[in-house]
């Protein structure tokens, strides 16, 4: 059953990455100084990001904290981590 899951796991996060590039494309005249002062990675990516690529965004959260770390964890979590790592993997 393993290979077939992994199949179809690779299916859906190769089109949510699709999804994930569309979205962060931007163009040049889009970054304004406005843009650049109020730019906050977490915030933009949970908008952009996370709705178009919520099995990668799991498979990194799994990943990157212990569910013993998820649990007790009330301040911090691995959400920048995975939002840098989705970002470098869509360039």
């Amino acid at each position: 059953m393993q290979p077939h899951a992994t199949t179809s796991i690779s299916k859906t996060i190769y089109n949510e990455m699709d999804h994930v590039k569309a979205a962060l494309r931007m163009t040049l005249d889009s970054i304004t100084p406005d843009f650049l002062t109020s730019w906050d990675m977490n915030s933009l990516m949970s908008t952009m990001v996370d709705p178009d690529a919520p099995i990668l965004c799991r498979i990194l959260d799994a990943a990157a904290q212990t569910e013993r770390g998820a649990k007790e964890n009330k301040l911090k979590d691995g959400s920048t981590a995975c939002h840098a790592i989705i970002t470098q993997l869509a360039k």
